[in-house]
This record gives structure tokens, sequence and C-alpha cells, in this order.
């Protein structure tokens, strides 16, 4: 059923992203829940409270993870009156010994003249090779565009690519289910 108010939309919107960050690893997003959300003021959920979770991987990976959302009035009878819309994210895998490899960023209502609003991955200095054209102290903190990225599809890169054991034995549907919904849903980039 769809959300009819403002705190079922913020619930719902908490689930879904507790979903899929569930498959694997058992930290939660710190979302102080308010009984009565307010219509556009700006939410935070980071992944257990902004710490880096280890992954079950090999080799060892950490993963950190959060996204800003606000509960808007939607109005259209299909989604209910209300629903959360991402206004920010930010997820990133390092390794144990602090280098980051990958990390995916949206910020769209920056000010910060040194970030940029379209979806972008940064990749860290030691994925590049010294010897390639892009040398590694060039390609490094640069912005490349990515196109919005799903929670889910972060998760499922974690598990196919990055190796990552899935803590939950049906995480292939939970992340199918959740990302179907994130192309149903999404608006437009801004």
């Amino acid at each position: 059923m769809a959300p009819i108010t403002p705190y079922e939309a913020y619930r719902s919107y908490f689930e879904t992203m507790q979903s899929a960050v569930g498959c694997i690893t058992h930290s939660r997003f710190v979302g102080r829940l308010p009984h009565l959300p307010q219509i556009n003021k700006t939410y935070t959920l980071p992944l257990n409270d902004g710490e880096p979770v280890s992954l079950r991987s090999s080799p060892g990976v950490v993963f950190s993870a959060g996204q800003k959302f606000r509960i808007i009035d939607d109005n259209p009878v299909e989604r209910g009156q209300y629903r959360a819309t991402t206004i920010q994210y930010w997820y990133q895998f390092a390794t144990m010994d602090g280098s980051k490899p990958f990390t995916w960023h949206w910020t769209p209502e920056t000010r910060d003249p040194g970030q940029r609003r379209f979806p972008h991955l940064h990749i860290g200095s030691g994925l590049v090779d010294p010897n390639g054209p892009f040398l590694p102290d060039t390609l490094s903190g640069r912005h490349i565009p990515t196109g919005r990225v799903s929670i889910e599809a972060i998760v499922r890169f974690a598990i196919e690519e990055l190796g990552a054991e899935p803590v939950r034995q049906d995480w292939d549907g939970v992340l199918a289910e959740g990302h179907a919904s994130f192309i149903r849903n999404r608006r437009p980039e801004r």
C-alpha cells in the first residue's frame, strides 16, 4: 500500500534502505524516526552512525553509506499522498588499510564550488595503473559521471563484484525488488 502519511513515507524509505544493506551487514541505518515527520525537512540516514562496517569478504572490505531525503507532498493517487525523495547520497568501499577504491556521490543541492551536482564516482589512486595514460594523482579525485545509483545496485556490486558474502539467502530478490521500486519512483536528475 502506498504511504498516505508523512510518517508512513519516512518509515517506508527507511525500511527500503535497511532491507538493501541488510543483505550484506547486520549494521543498521541510524535514523531518528520522528512521530510526526515534517514536510520538506531534510532527514539524514547514515549507516552505522557514519562508521564504516566490515563486510565478510576477501580481501577485507569496509563499507560506508548514507542518504539525505525529504518527505514531500506528491499527491498522485498511484503513489499515495506523501513520499520520500532522495536529495543526496554517498556510498564508499574501502580496504582495511584505509585506501578508498570506490566512492559514489550525488549532491544536487550543494552550494560548495568544490563539489559536483551530478551523480559521480571517484576511483581511488590504488586502482589506477601508475604506468597508464592516467596517473594516480591525476585521475584520483576526479568526478566520473554515473547517473543516479540505487543503494540496491551498490549492494549488488559488493556481492557480485567485490565478493562480499551475503548475510541473507534471499538477497537477490530483495535487491531486485528494491531496485525496481527505485526505477519506478525516481525523479529526473537535477
